[in-house]
């Protein structure tokens, strides 16, 4: 699977199954972010990279303007 192929966004993934973070200003409310990286370059490859890729497939619904990140309606096993 091309999304899973990638960690960041297979994290995201799992840790969107496993949590229901709330709207906040935490820059990092799925704790992502890995600490020897730096916080803004990561935050910028998950909006313009990863997140697009996620939602293209149909694996996320991501509001761009919120920030908002949702799980499909239909079972991620039926994704491609």
């Amino acid at each position: 699977m091309v999304a899973l192929a990638n960690p960041y966004r297979r994290e995201l993934l799992v840790a969107m199954l496993e949590h229901n973070p709330q709207d906040d200003d935490n820059r990092d409310p799925l704790g992502l972010l890995d600490e020897t990286e730096v916080p803004d370059v990561l935050e910028s490859e998950l909006v313009h990279n990863h997140l697009p890729k996620l939602e293209e497939m149909g694996y996320i619904t991501w509001n761009r303007e919120t920030g908002e990140l949702l799980l499909p309606t239909q079972p991620l096993s039926r994704l491609p």
